[in-house]
């Protein structure tokens, strides 16, 4: 069994390491975007227009109207009988909202058969994985057990001291999820099935991990499927050395860049870099058809592929 007691090291108090040391510094002196420590996060490339009000639920409990959105349009179609909405987070695929007595619907932005997302979710979380609990399968989205707490990326954005106990965090949810065979259902994820495929996440990165009270929880199983445990792995390198820190300053993007490529060398030391780098061309073939990823983002790809792949 793979319980999340096993990741709770994951968000445990600061150390002596001087990489957390370095990291701790970046912090103090503001050179790391509170946000988005590692320039995971990209512009969202469909918003939903909004029904009637929607707010924001800050983890303070508190709540902060949303910006006003722009007018819809006569013939744009909108989301009937919702007086009121509470978006806990929103995603470039998703948006998660909150339905109260500890429910959430996941909500895609494009919408899409979601049986299979549901099916994996409740093959983890059967296997001890950490998982959200799959609650019902709705047209519109998951019904999902709510998981309070900030992601992992958040928390690097406050207390980027954690880099190295955060990357090994990663590294062993990639190796627990690893070890969990395939559900017969499970479908491709990289390239076509084998006999020694496991089950993979395909978008497992910081931005996808919370750390809640009972410890680290896997969101966004979108996916999800079956497939070579070090492609799963060189997804992660890609996405982490691909990712572009935007507008931000000069000593802002030099900042980012090195911590970057800290917490990628401590989580790949740890994950399987060898296995990883002979996967690298098959999780940027993926990647390549992700209309979410920018050309630059693209680029990038293309060049740690030239200088590590396998």
């Amino acid at each position: 069994m793979v319980g999340s007691a096993t990741f709770r090291s994951g968000v445990a108090g600061a150390g002596t390491d001087p990489l957390e040391a370095d990291a701790r510094l970046a912090g103090e002196r503001g050179l790391v975007h509170a946000g988005d420590p590692l320039a995971l996060r990209r512009p969202l490339a469909h918003r939903r227009s909004p029904a009637a009000v929607r707010q924001i639920a800050y983890p303070s409990g508190t709540a902060t109207p949303a910006p006003e959105a722009a007018p819809v349009a006569p013939d744009e179609p909108t989301i009937p009988g919702v007086a009121e909405e509470v978006v806990l987070g929103s995603g470039r695929d998703a948006e998660t909202i909150d339905l109260g007595g500890g429910r959430v619907l996941r909500r895609p932005r494009r919408p899409r058969p979601l049986d299979a997302e549901a099916a994996i979710m409740r093959h983890v979380a059967a296997a001890g994985y950490p998982a959200p609990a799959v609650l019902e399968v709705r047209p519109d989205g998951l019904v999902m057990e709510r998981i309070d707490g900030p992601t992992m990326l958040d928390d690097l954005g406050r207390r980027p001291w954690r880099l190295r106990r955060h990357a090994l965090t990663l590294a062993e949810l990639h190796r627990a999820l690893h070890r969990i065979a395939p559900a017969p259902s499970a479908r491709p994820t990289f390239g076509p099935a084998a006999p020694g495929d496991v089950t993979v996440h395909g978008d497992l990165h910081p931005d996808n991990v919370l750390l809640s009270p009972r410890g680290p929880v896997v969101i966004d199983w979108a996916n999800a499927g079956r497939g070579p445990a070090g492609a799963d792995v060189a997804d992660t390198w890609l996405l982490l050395a691909a990712a572009r820190p935007g507008t931000a300053g000069p000593l802002t993007r030099a900042a980012v860049a090195v911590l970057r490529a800290r917490f990628l060398a401590a989580f790949l030391r740890a994950a399987g870099r060898d296995d990883a780098a002979g996967h690298l061309g098959l999780a940027a073939e993926r990647r390549a058809s992700d209309h979410n990823m920018s050309e630059a983002e693209l680029a990038a790809i293309r060049r740690v592929v030239a200088l590590h792949g396998a």
